[in-house]
């Protein structure tokens, strides 16, 4: 209910900033805590996903 509302009305761009606030804990020394709870039970293929997803994030809001 709530995904087709974020698509329609933010950018691409919001929409990788809203998930990088989600997935990225910066708040912390292991800020990719959130990505490897998650990553331990997907296949291979969707591991890709998430690290192509996570190189976007990082490329939208580059990690200090």
């Amino acid at each position: 209910m709530v995904i087709p509302l974020i698509r329609e009305n933010l950018s691409v761009e919001s929409q990788v900033d809203l998930i990088g606030e989600l997935l990225v804990d910066r708040e912390v020394d292991d800020k990719r805590w959130l990505l490897d709870w998650i990553a331990q039970d997907l296949a291979p293929n969707e591991n890709k996903l998430l690290f192509e997803l996570e190189t976007r994030i990082n490329q939208a809001q580059p990690t200090v």
